[in-house]
């Protein structure tokens, strides 16, 4: 238990911190960190499409809006290496807009049910 509340408690910042922002890259990176933290708040680091499938089990996303955001997620992050990356990168930021309120909502979901497990 003491795990999974650190681990609520990391997520609820994230969120906060995505609130507090007004650059939309942030909000997103922020929000990407929060939803990932809440389902991971177990100590189990889901990673790829093991993440994604947890995310989707409890927000009822589309499984492809998900890995959409997750791909875009690690763009930021790391560095482009292929054409594949530039343009997941580039299709990301033109998606940005229409990203955080969908992204919003499935972390909320996914916080509240989490704070309903404690």
């Amino acid at each position: 238990t003491k795990i999974k509340l650190s681990n609520l408690k990391k997520s609820l910042n994230e969120y906060k911190n995505a609130m507090s922002v007004f650059d939309r890259l942030m909000i997103f990176k922020h929000l990407f960190n929060s939803l990932e933290l809440a389902t991971n708040w177990d100590g189990v680091d889901r990673k790829g499409s093991d993440l994604d499938n947890e995310v989707v089990k409890i927000s009822m996303l589309q499984t492809s809006e998900m890995c959409n955001w997750r791909e875009f997620y690690n763009r930021t992050k790391h560095i482009d290496r292929t054409p594949i990356d530039l343009r997941t990168f580039i299709t990301g930021i033109e998606s940005l807009p229409s990203f955080l309120k969908p992204i919003r909502l499935a972390v909320e979901t996914m916080i509240i049910d989490r704070l309903k497990l404690l």
